[in-house]
């Protein structure tokens, strides 16, 4: 956003057309923008390292499972009244298999160990899976 033209208000201070900073604000900012350009590099990694992985995972076993989420999600939205989207059922199924990633974190740390990161890459791909099946309704 372009600062205010100090030619529009010449009676006003300076500092009222262009306060100086809070410093709080500029240290949210500073984390932001510090934050961005991790995610940026994260998403730049997952690209070469991760998204092969998810290729790998392929579909065939999560439209098995999501048409029997579908179902049971069918026989809920008819005893409910409420409408199913038709993508819900892949959903289901990929936050199950999300599930049980978080279930081996768990299972990790209860026995002492420190997960490793190939978990946590596994529960972001499963994320990407569900973000994609929510905006193209497939995986393909």
């Amino acid at each position: 956003m372009a600062p205010p033209d100090a030619n529009l208000a010449p009676d006003l201070p300076p500092d009222i057309i262009n306060p100086p900073e809070d410093p709080n604000q500029l240290a949210a900012r500073m984390k932001l923008e510090e934050m961005k350009k991790w995610w940026w590099l994260l998403g730049q990694q997952d690209i070469h390292n991760v998204a092969p992985k998810a290729v790998e995972y392929g579909s065939a076993d999560l439209r098995i499972m999501g048409a029997a989420m579908q179902g049971l999600l069918e026989k809920a939205a008819i005893a409910s009244g409420i409408d199913t989207p038709p993508n819900a059922g892949l959903e289901m199924a990929i936050a199950f298999y999300a599930l049980g990633k978080a279930a081996r974190l768990f299972g990790a740390y209860e026995q002492g160990k420190i997960p490793s990161n190939d978990t946590w890459d596994d529960l972001r791909i499963y994320a990407t899976m569900g973000k994609r099946v929510r905006e193209t309704g497939e995986w393909p």
